[in-house]
C-alpha cells in the first residue's frame, strides 16, 4: 500500500501541477492532463537519465517526421485536387470553344451560300431573261382560244437597266385601271411603251382588252 500511496500522490501533486500551469499560462494551454504528465515524465527522464534522453529524443523526431510527412501528402493531395478540378474546367472550356466556333464557322458559310444564291437571281434578273408566256385570249374569244403568233411576241420580260437606273420599275397598267399604284419590273416588251404589268393575271387581262379594242 505505500506503493499505491505513493502513486497517487504523485498524481495529486502532477493533477495541482497541471491546473496551476494552465490557469498561469498566458496562451490558452489546450493539451489534456494525460499530454501533459507525458510531457512532464519526458522532461524529468531527459534531464536525469541520459539512456532515456537519446529514446526519448529519437522517438521526438520519429513523431515530428512523421506529422511533417502526413502533412506533405496532405497538401500534394490538395494540390492534385485542385489541378484535376482545373484541368476539368480547362477541357469544359475547349470543348465550349471547339463547338462555338465550328457553329460561327458553319453560320458563315450558311452566309455566303445564301449571298451566292441571292447574287446568282439577282444576275439572272438583271440580264433580262423572259418570262415564261402566258395565255392570252383572242379577239372575240375566251381565254382558252390563244393565237400562237402573239404567243411567241408578248411575254412578260424583266425591264433591262438603264443609264440612271440598274433595276427600274414602272407603274402596272392594270393595277393603276384600279386606283392601285403597284411598281413592277415586268414589261411586255411586244407592245407599244412596253407597259407594265407586275402578275400574269394582269397580263391577261391587259391583252384581253387591247385585242378586243
Amino acid at each position: 500500500w505505500f506503493k499505491k500511496f505513493g502513486l497517487h500522490m504523485d498524481d495529486r501533486m502532477t493533477l495541482n501541477a497541471y491546473k496551476l500551469y494552465k490557469n498561469t499560462r498566458v496562451n490558452n494551454y489546450k493539451k489534456t492532463f494525460m499530454e501533459f504528465n507525458k510531457q512532464v515524465a519526458s522532461q524529468l527522464l531527459k534531464k536525469y537519465n541520459s539512456g532515456a534522453k537519446t529514446i526519448i529524443e529519437k522517438s521526438e523526431k520519429f513523431i515530428k517526421d512523421r506529422h511533417d510527412a502526413r502533412l506533405a501528402i496532405k497538401q500534394a493531395r490538395q494540390q492534385a485536387e485542385r489541378a484535376a478540378a482545373g484541368a476539368d474546367q480547362a477541357g469544359e472550356k475547349s470543348e465550349k470553344f471547339i463547338k462555338d466556333r465550328h457553329n460561327a464557322r458553319l453560320a458563315i458559310k450558311q452566309a455566303r451560300q445564301q449571298a451566292e444564291r441571292a447574287a446568282a437571281g439577282a444576275d439572272q434578273a438583271g440580264r433580262g431573261d423572259p418570262l415564261p408566256p402566258v395565255a392570252r385570249p383572242a379577239p372575240g374569244g375566251s381565254s382558252s382560244e390563244e393565237r400562237p403568233s402573239d404567243l411567241a411576241i408578248h411575254q412578260l420580260s424583266i425591264k433591262p437597266p438603264t443609264d440612271k437606273k440598274n433595276k427600274p420599275r414602272v407603274r402596272c397598267r392594270e393595277c393603276f385601271l384600279k386606283d392601285i399604284r403597284k411598281e413592277t419590273r415586268k414589261i411586255c416588251k411586244a407592245c407599244k411603251d412596253d407597259p407594265g404589268l407586275c402578275s400574269p393575271a394582269c397580263f391577261e387581262a391587259f391583252h384581253a382588252r387591247k385585242w378586243s379594242d
